[in-house]
């Protein structure tokens, strides 16, 4: 989910449905149904009527229109297989695409254009970006956070991976002091050998 100030909207995104739905929060009542021919993953918001996903099924992203409520672009990212983390700093307007083959896809938020390709960890699930230190981030489940540089809008560096938990991937981040906080549960490996 994510949340549209200019247009007090929620947009839900729907990976069985293909689709994102936008619920108006002055009235707690859906809006409209955004069909996207893909399955969508992590969805952002730039606070200037414009929404981005990523489209892990198609190797896409998707831009939106909060204000008609419709897809204005689709921008094809090939050699991000599978997107599925995405950040955004939108004073930068770059887009931080984490993919499934152990990259970073770095895009332009306002056409699409792909500025730099960097690695990340093996199994990538959630990206973060944090804008007072211009640190993007990717949550793998090999046991790594992927931390990325951000120097200007054309420049950008991998300052390398820090160990965590294995398959710790759901990420959130406290941009007032940098805390990047990974959510990881306890099992047992024989739990999954009848499954």
């Amino acid at each position: 989910m994510a949340f549209d100030a200019p247009t007090a909207q929620v947009f839900v995104a729907g990976g069985d449905a293909n689709a994102v739905l936008a619920v108006d929060t002055k009235n707690n009542e859906p809006s409209k149904i955004i069909p996207l021919g893909g399955g969508p993953e992590f969805l952002v918001t730039d606070g200037a009527g414009s929404l981005h996903i990523n489209i892990n099924d198609k190797n896409e992203i998707v831009k939106i229109d909060t204000k008609t409520v419709s897809v204005i672009a689709r921008w094809p990212v090939a050699a991000c297989i599978g997107p599925t983390g995405l950040a955004l700093d939108p004073q930068a307007h770059r887009l931080f695409a984490t993919c499934e083959n152990a990259r970073m896809m770095i895009v332009d938020s306002d056409n699409g254009k792909i500025a730099v390709t960097l690695p990340i960890g093996k199994g990538t699930d959630s990206a973060a970006f944090d804008p007072a230190r211009k640190l993007a981030f990717s949550s793998n489940s090999d046991g790594t956070l992927t931390i990325i540089q951000e120097t200007d809008p054309e420049h950008f560096s991998v300052l390398g991976n820090v160990l965590t938990e294995s398959v710790a991937r759901t990420m959130a981040i406290d941009p007032l002091i940098g805390d990047v906080f990974l959510s990881q549960r306890a099992y047992s490996p024989s739990a999954f050998r009848n499954i």
